[in-house]
């Protein structure tokens, strides 16, 4: 059913947000908004890349936590959010027990 599949969704989401280093995502509208935990801020050029993939429809939001919010068509929140979070999986920050795991 589908109130099923969305609950399911949610989870997916939840689980997906808490290994990026996200303390919180929030969809309503035409916005998204990522936030992230103060020690999993994300690296690599992801500042560079997030202005070349989304231009002026991103916005880079100060903490405590610091995030970023992405403009969306409306109705369209919930599929650029399923697109945009695999892509941040290589800005991702390891934390210590990961990168420990690693090495």
């Amino acid at each position: 059913p589908r109130p099923l599949q969305s609950l399911l969704e949610v989870v997916a989401v939840r689980v997906w947000a808490l290994e990026l280093g996200l303390s919180e995502v929030t969809q309503k509208g035409g916005q998204i908004v990522l936030r992230f935990f103060e020690d999993r801020l994300p690296g690599g050029n992801f500042t560079q890349s997030m202005m070349s993939t989304w231009g002026h429809k991103v916005r880079f939001l100060p903490g405590p936590p610091p995030g970023v919010a992405f403009q969306v068509p409306a109705g369209q929140g919930q599929t650029a959010l399923k697109s945009l979070l695999p892509s941040l999986g290589r800005y991702a920050s390891l934390t210590g027990r990961e990168s420990t795991q690693m090495g």
